[in-house]
């Protein structure tokens, strides 16, 4: 029953299948042919639009060519009348610029003539200035401070008036060593580009002379205190000044020369060269009681510096007050360090001047410091390297300093003897 059943379905699904598969295949083929037909109509209509527009680009093209022929011309009348018009007003006002240029470059370069002519007057007349002011300076100089070697002191003319500076050498000034010390401008580079410019000690600005050496550099340093010294002996008016030496390491033999002034005139130098730490802290004692009587009866609350009261004195103007010390701080105790500082730093406005020698090797007094004198003085250090000093001094620092040694033993003599046989007739006087 149940194979004859199965036997059945199997048949019937053969029919089936048989019927499907006709229906499809005439299906497939309904569907292809209605492709077939809308492609062949599409391209007929595909093709009667390219013959329409096949038809009608001719007339576009002539249509396009008679307006494009049209436009140019239009353009090309239009485009010459314009050119010609902005050819004319270029002309115009290229001639107007032009002549508003030539102009205005014939003032710039009047003005900038006439200004470099200015400039140039202004730089000759600073430049001779300065010249002018280094001549005098020099001259003054030498008048002052002439040559040891070659000149009569018992000839000279006695000096009236205190020099407000004194020479211990010179410093070589080359402009080219300057920034922008020369010109790249030739009409402004001078005929004279190196000078020899003196090294002063002012006495208003750098009152005190502080010297820093050790081993061989002492004795040169020695050297600058005797001619510093044998300056203000011979430039200050004869018998207004006053030596104050302390050499406790030399004993008094660096500066025995001066003592031929006791010889002459005991007030110039005193009685002999002071080197025990005793006489030491008496010497400064007496120098600050000195100030003291400067300032209380002399100064007081009418005279800046000893210099103006000595301009109202005349004859009885205050000498001035030379102290020198060599190889500091040797045989000082701390308290004649605290009145050398003192008289250092409140001494120049009662005419008293230090010069000072400080042995680098040695120990300093407990708060003394340096610093506090270089500020108002002439620091010369040496340099054992270059076995020369150097003055440290921002503007001169590193120009090339040749200091003044004393003159020869002999001449030194002649110069100290001369000197207080001056001293000696104008304080009898």
């Amino acid at each position: 029953m149940i194979e004859h059943a199965l036997k059945a379905a199997k048949a019937w699904a053969h029919v089936e299948s048989l019927r499907f598969a006709s229906e499809r295949a005439r299906d497939e083929s309904i569907r292809s042919q209605m492709v077939r037909d809308t492609f062949q109509e599409m391209e007929r209509r595909k093709q009667n639009s390219i013959d329409s527009v096949n038809a009608t680009i001719p007339q576009r093209l002539a249509e396009l060519r008679a307006q494009t022929s049209a436009a140019l011309e239009h353009a090309e009348r239009k485009y010459t009348k314009s050119l010609s018009t902005l050819t004319a007003e270029y002309d115009a006002t290229k001639s107007e610029v032009q002549q508003e240029y030539d102009s205005r470059c014939g003032r710039l370069r009047e003005n900038f003539k006439r200004d470099w002519d200015e400039m140039a007057t202004r730089w000759r007349n600073g430049y001779e200035s300065v010249l002018n002011s280094f001549d005098s300076m020099t001259a003054q100089c030498k008048r002052l401070f002439p040559d040891w070697s070659s000149t009569d002191y018992q000839l000279l003319e006695p000096i009236a008036i205190a020099p407000p500076a004194i020479c211990f050498g010179r410093v070589s000034l080359e402009l080219m060593n300057i920034k922008n010390g020369i010109s790249q401008d030739r009409r402004l580079v001078p005929d004279k580009t190196t000078f020899a410019l003196p090294a002063l000690m002012t006495l208003k600005e750098l009152p005190v002379m502080v010297i820093t050496a050790d081993d061989v550099g002492r004795g040169a340093a020695e050297n600058v205190l005797q001619s510093t010294m044998l300056k203000f002996l011979t430039a200050v008016p004869p018998g207004k000044v006053r030596f104050t030496i302390i050499d406790s390491v030399g004993l008094g033999e660096n500066f025995a020369s001066f003592m031929h002034l006791a010889d002459i005139e005991e007030q110039i130098i005193g009685t002999k060269i002071w080197t025990q730490p005793r006489e030491i802290e008496e010497q400064l004692s007496r120098i600050t009681q000195h100030i003291e009587t400067v300032l209380q009866k002399y100064l007081r609350n009418e005279f800046a510096t000893i210099d103006e009261y000595n301009a109202r004195a005349g004859e009885v103007a205050e000498p001035f007050n030379v102290l020198v010390v060599a190889n500091f701080p040797a045989n000082f105790t701390e308290t004649a360090a605290r009145k050398l500082m003192s008289i250092a730093t409140s001494g120049p406005r009662c005419g008293v001047y230090t010069l000072l020698s400080v042995d680098r090797k040695l120990r300093l007094p407990t708060d003394f410091h340096l610093d506090d004198l270089f500020a108002n003085a002439v620091h010369l250090d040496w340099q054992p390297s270059e076995k020369r000093f150097r003055w440290r001094y921002p503007a001169f620092e590193h120009l090339p300093l040749a200091l003044d040694g004393p003159p020869s033993a002999d001449r030194f003599n002649d110069v100290v003897r001369a000197a207080g046989a001056a001293a000696k007739s104008a304080m009898r006087v």
